[in-house]
């Protein structure tokens, strides 16, 4: 059974691992932590994981010919940004049965595999000498969700385009009320300057709301920039007075309109 597996499976000798983790003295700090901040430690406890035997299937997702040439690269097949072996390392010293993740296997010829694995720990005393790792190549798993996924970004892009004609309206709305504002503020502002006596204060005052509408009508056509290219939704956090205070003065003719007798 463990040579006809389709899927890879790796035994492997942990004993010396565990005289490695019982010295260990991580403190208050926890043992995940200590691990964390000693890398060190953990490239030196995956060399402690003797591998005693791997079956054809796991020889092939390697990219190896034989065993004896999986056992001679075997320190290459993970990468050094690995951070798996480190959770493991940590189920293994907690006494937990198995262990399980997502990783990248380092094919022999330079090609990354996407894999899952499954690390058993048997309860049994000797049972640091019989540890099995089970792999599966998820590399199709991971092209469909890709191809799911950029899919999913065609045909969002292919809705925002086509809406675009129907929001026309909207924009020329949204980008002429600050456009509006300051053609008023300048107008106003230049009144102030051709007084008798200039008043710059509320020149000045003209001046800074008309540099607060420039904006505004620049962040309005950065968002409807950002609406018609293929990126992520962002998030941002508002202000409701904020808001509040923006729309007053364009409803405030029109509320006291409506309101009036």
């Amino acid at each position: 059974m463990f040579d006809a597996s389709r899927i890879g499976v790796v035994e492997e000798d942990w004993s010396g691992l565990r005289t490695a983790l019982n010295s260990l003295d991580p403190g208050e700090a926890g043992l995940r932590d200590y691990l964390a901040q000693n890398p060190n430690f953990v490239r030196h406890a995956r060399g402690l994981a003797k591998i005693t035997d791997v079956n054809p299937a796991l020889q092939k997702m390697a990219g190896a010919s034989s065993s004896s040439v999986f056992f001679e690269n075997v320190d290459r097949l993970l990468g050094e940004d690995d951070r798996s072996f480190l959770g493991a390392l940590v189920a293994f010293a907690a006494g937990e049965p198995f262990y399980e993740g997502e990783t990248e296997l380092v094919r022999l010829d330079g090609r990354r595999v996407p894999v899952l694995f499954t690390i058993t720990f048997p309860s049994e005393p000797d049972g640091n000498r019989t540890v099995l790792t089970f792999v599966v190549d998820i590399t199709e798993r991971k092209q469909s969700q890709d191809a799911l996924l950029a899919a999913q970004a065609e045909l969002a892009h292919a809705a925002r385009v086509a809406t675009l004609g129907e929001l026309s309206a909207s924009i020329a709305h949204e980008v002429n009320q600050p456009l509006a504002a300051i053609v008023t503020s300048g107008e106003a502002g230049l009144r102030w300057l051709r007084r008798d006596v200039p008043d710059l204060n509320e020149v000045a005052a003209t001046i800074g709301h008309v540099v607060t509408e420039g904006r505004r009508a620049s962040e309005i056509v950065t968002r409807i920039r950002t609406f018609l290219k293929k990126t992520h939704t962002q998030q941002d956090m508002l202000q409701i007075s904020e808001i509040i205070d923006e729309a007053a003065p364009w409803s405030g003719g029109s509320s006291q309109r409506t309101t009036s007798p």
